[in-house]
């Protein structure tokens, strides 16, 4: 009987706790994000909306792989390997795939494969390259890259929040990226918004010949800005600062697009002559 009672006892603390929460917040509170260590806090916020960023003050690499639906050692072999690589990766990197020319090609994309091989010179499908270093097939060479260039100590981070828009904005995403300085810097700085698919089934050639049910991870459908991000700062830029730039993207001007399955993602880019250097991403692994 005392253990019922107890157990009754419990249950009406519960209920009364849960009762006196719901009533903390005020019928027409201000939406908004409500944790301080977001870069969007809203202190006018009563009520958390689930659109904080939080940049962590962390270094992370940037890994992807040229591949193609026509090449059989990308289905072969690459396809594989890029898995197991994202695995052991895994919050550490923004992994992706560069299209070449193949089933996935848009001209999106293909502005992807354009600029990225000429930065980073293309040596064929597969092939994998890791921040600045090429790997060419041997991807086991990304892995001191990615612990070197993680050790290092960041001058700036990214993050993205975005949802599906409704209403005037259906078939659209609203996309904020922001970008927070841990260090006083000069220069030109970027941010950069792509479109991954996370997985989607395609077919592959194979050493076996197509198979039409090959599933592709990671793969680079869009860049919502330009290929090397949009103008976010410039000049001398104050340690603390925040920046951000807001895009409304029509998602349904990419063929195949399964909105359970995207991932939108970061590059935070410096300006460096004629040229572009990566400063921070996200992971996406």
């Amino acid at each position: 009987m005392r253990t019922n009672t107890v157990k009754s006892l419990g249950l009406v603390a519960v209920l009364a706790f849960a009762l006196a929460s719901c009533a903390e917040v005020p019928t027409g509170a201000v939406k908004g994000c409500t944790n301080p260590n977001a870069v969007n806090y809203s202190a006018d916020a009563g009520q958390d909306n689930g659109s904080c960023v939080v940049i962590q003050q962390k270094q992370y690499s940037m890994f992807y792989k040229y591949t193609a639906t026509w090449c059989g050692p990308c289905g072969d072999w690459g396809g594989p390997a890029f898995v197991n690589d994202c695995a052991a990766l895994s919050g550490k990197a923004l992994a992706f795939t560069i299209q070449c020319s193949d089933a996935f090609a848009t001209a999106s994309n293909g502005d992807m494969y354009t600029a990225f091989s000429t930065k980073w010179p293309y040596g064929g499908t597969p092939n994998f390259q890791c921040n600045s270093i090429a790997c060419g097939t041997n991807d086991g060479l990304a892995f001191p890259e990615v612990a070197t260039h993680n050790a290092l100590a960041p001058d700036a981070g990214i993050g993205i929040h975005y949802t599906i828009g409704g209403g005037a904005n259906s078939g659209k995403l609203n996309i904020n990226v922001y970008t927070k300085f841990f260090n006083a810097v000069n220069g030109e700085y970027f941010a950069g918004v792509y479109i991954l698919h996370k997985e989607i089934t395609e077919g592959q050639n194979t050493a076996g010949g197509m198979d039409a049910n090959y599933v592709h991870h990671h793969v680079m459908m869009s860049h919502v800005t330009g290929v090397f991000g949009d103008p976010i700062a410039s000049g001398s830029i104050g340690a603390g600062k925040v920046y951000n730039l807001g895009f409304v993207f029509p998602y349904t001007d990419i063929p195949n697009l399964a909105l359970n399955e995207i991932d939108v993602v970061g590059i935070l880019w410096k300006k460096n002559g004629a040229t572009f250097d990566v400063v921070n991403v996200t992971p996406n692994i």
